[in-house]
């Protein structure tokens, strides 16, 4: 039997409690080991979950035993929609900040996009907001929404999760709100922020002083 290795991964996530209420062949941590690999490696779906996982198997039992192998797709889609995500959010966070432990400096732009094919007739589209690391090109976090209105809730949550200090945040127009800019202030981090018509009084009053430096009245 292998001596099983523990990753900064598999730490991260050993919080997530499995939702199944027996012994299973296919433990947690193996499938939380395969689906996050392979859906960083570009894995889009559950099959090709499986496909990278049975491809990287040697690899993959350098670090856990997986006596039974690969699960399938089944089995991912059934556990992983047991999970509780937020949860799941926040120990994914603590994987990233040990990666990237240190934004000082860094650009850190936070937007909510739709996921494609989330939507099944039923339940709503899955709309995430995210703090996405330009210069490592990852992702530091997720919040999930109801919906893209629900986005000016979602962020503070999101900073709430993030050692941000030292980065600069960007956000579109719909984060163009005082007690977000607030928070980025307050955990240390500088912040550019979209303004449009959403904020009427604001948007009017920087068209007029841009309107002033462009005609030097400012300079008087």
């Amino acid at each position: 039997m292998v001596e099983e290795k523990k990753s900064g991964l598999l730490e991260a996530f050993s919080e997530l409690k499995d939702p199944r209420c027996r012994d299973c062949p296919y433990p947690l941590d193996e499938l939380l080991l395969v689906a996050i690999c392979a859906i960083t490696s570009g894995a889009e779906g559950w099959v090709a979950v499986v496909d990278w996982g049975e491809e990287k198997l040697d690899w993959l039992k350098r670090y856990l035993a997986f006596n039974k192998g690969i699960a399938s797709h089944d089995t991912f889609t059934r556990v992983f929609s047991l999970l509780d995500a937020t949860c799941f959010e926040a120990c994914f966070i603590r994987w990233m900040h040990s990666l990237c432990p240190s934004l000082a400096g860094q650009v850190i732009p936070i937007d909510g996009k739709s996921v494609r094919r989330s939507y099944d007739g039923e339940e709503k589209m899955v709309h995430l907001v995210s703090a996405w690391h330009t210069l490592a090109g990852v992702i530091l976090g997720q919040v999930k929404t109801a919906d893209k209105s629900n986005e000016i809730k979602a962020i503070p949550d999101l900073l709430d999760a993030l050692q941000i200090e030292g980065a600069t945040i960007t956000i579109d127009a719909m984060g163009c709100q005082h007690a977000i800019v607030e928070k980025i202030v307050n955990k240390g981090a500088d912040y550019i922020v979209a303004v449009k018509d959403n904020q009427p009084t604001l948007s009017q009053g920087l068209r007029e002083w841009f309107a002033a430096a462009d005609a030097g009245a400012l300079d008087r």
